[in-house]
Formats: structure tokens, sequence, C-alpha cells
């Protein structure tokens, strides 16, 4: 831009984003979609109730992304823990977190109080042979899938996209 559209774009409050923002951004954008449809797969056989769970495990996954990977991302960039294996494993405990918070959250939603639905979540994981284990492992790999696709994107160190944000 030269001098003038320069000064334009300025009083109109155009904001331009570097290479690193916007890699941000996409990958906040399609990240946890692939979250979502790790989740929802097994469900998709189902004829009428797969859309809600659709939309559910989209929501959880905007959330849980804005809410904890999103800071976990910055907090592991800024420590300079961007290796490859990181970002799976740590969307793997953030995939299993939103699980368990998700437990909650129906158990509150279906009049439970939070020590009924807490005690809940702690029996549905110790009971043997009940689907739980597995739909927490599902989430969990949700997760890591989801924060590779994350990683993958924003690639933080590479193309020197971390000195652009400085």
């Amino acid at each position: 831009m030269d001098g003038a559209a320069n000064m334009a774009a300025k009083a109109m409050g155009v904001v331009k984003l570097g290479k690193a923002r916007m890699r941000i951004i996409a990958a906040f954008a399609v990240a946890p979609l692939c979250a979502a449809a790790i989740v929802t797969s097994p469900f998709l056989a189902m004829a009428s109730p797969w859309t809600d769970i659709g939309a559910i495990s989209v929501t959880f996954a905007y959330l849980s992304m804005l809410v904890l990977g999103v800071p976990a991302f910055y907090f592991l960039k800024a420590r300079k823990l961007i290796y490859f294996w990181i970002a799976p494993a740590t969307g793997f405990v953030i995939g299993a977190a939103t699980y368990l918070i998700f437990e909650i959250v129906i158990g509150l939603a279906f009049g439970l109080d939070l020590a009924d639905a807490l005690s809940g979540m702690a029996r549905d994981l110790t009971s043997p042979g009940r689907g739980d284990l597995v739909l927490l492992a599902l989430a969990g790999v949700s997760g890591a899938a989801a924060a590779l696709v994350f990683w993958m994107i924003a690639r933080p160190g590479s193309d020197n996209v971390d000195r652009e944000e400085s």
C-alpha cells in the first residue's frame, strides 16, 4: 500500500493481519470441524438423531477450542513447546476433558445437582462394561486429531511466522 492508501485504511479501522494470525484464524475455523466429524461419525447410521449429535458436537468442539485449545496453543508456543507430538497429546487431554465437562452439563440439564452429576460421571467411568470409557477415548482421539489439524495449519515456528507477530 502506498502512503495515502495506508492512511485511509487506518482511518477506516482496517486491520492488516499477518500470516501467523491468518493461519491461527484458519486453524480455529477448520480444526473443530474435524473433532465434531470424528465424534459424530459412529452415529451416522442412525436416521434422525445424528443431526442433533452433530450440532452438539460442533458446539462443544468450537467452545472447547476457544476456551481450552487456543489458550493451550499460546501457552505452549510461548514456552517454545511446538514439537509435532505435543499437539496431539495436548489435544487428547483437552478432548477427554471436554467429554467429562459434557457429561456434567448433560447431568445438570437433566435435573441433577452438581454432586450427583459428578458422582454419576465417576460411576460411569469406573463401571466395567459401560460405553463411557469408549466415548472418553473417542473424545480424546477427536481432540488429538483437531489439535493436529490446528498445528498443521498454524504451524508455529515455520516460515518465520513467529517473527511477523512481533
